[in-house]
């Protein structure tokens, strides 16, 4: 599966780091990408590095539980580099829309 799409790409290189700042879980989310249990992270802000390399700011639902569920950074390299059970690899939702919900919404 193609992580970013060209509609994905657009929304990240028009929506640059702090572009959202302080609007927390009401922020649109650009792109969701999900993995084994509960894992889920929501990128609200993205910042081109190289050619499909970016440092993401976003909403993580962590595989440990709701206690670890934070707002914070990852790159695309990582997203890429996790595995999970049976070595599956993440994925893009692709039912979410650049900018069509937000975080709260997706959480809930």
């Amino acid at each position: 599966m193609k992580l970013i799409t060209a509609p994905v790409k657009k929304a990240f290189d028009n929506t640059p780091l702090y572009s959202k700042d302080g609007q927390g879980k009401d922020a649109k989310v650009l792109a969701k990408f999900f993995g084994g249990g509960r894992f889920t992270y929501l990128v609200t802000e993205a910042e081109a590095h190289d050619d499909e390399e970016y440092l993401f700011f976003g909403y993580c639902v962590s595989p440990l539980g709701p206690d670890c569920d934070e707002f914070g950074y990852m790159t695309m390299r990582e997203l890429r580099a996790l595995r999970f059970q049976f070595g599956l690899p993440v994925e893009r939702d692709r039912s979410v829309d650049p900018n069509e919900y937000t975080v709260s919404e997706l959480i809930s």
